[in-house]
């Protein structure tokens, strides 16, 4: 019975978010951004060090705010609705519904 259990293991919280090494999806893509730019611009270290700062500043963006702080930024200020099409939210610009 015990070699089943150790087997599996078992999410503290359900609505973790991915991770890559010790970063989350979107502060990894941060960091890998700026790298893949510099990397192909012939600047890798420029843009390796571009990349910890890109990670880092979004790291305390989004320190105390919620896992998907980022999403809910896109949401109120950009102008676009694309990334939310299909989804059950109402476009950010309507304020105030009436009857």
């Amino acid at each position: 019975m015990s070699q089943q259990q150790e087997d599996y293991s078992i999410p503290s919280h359900l609505d973790d978010s991915i991770k890559f090494f010790m970063w989350d999806m979107d502060e990894a893509m941060a960091f890998l951004a700026p790298l893949g730019m510099g990397i192909f611009a012939g600047w890798p270290m420029v843009g390796g060090a571009l990349g910890l700062g890109c990670a880092w500043a979004l790291t305390k963006l989004k320190k105390g705010r919620g896992t998907k702080f980022i999403r809910h930024v896109g949401y109120w200020y950009l102008p676009f609705e694309k990334p939310f099409k299909g989804t059950r939210v109402p476009p950010s610009h309507i304020r105030e519904y009436t009857g």
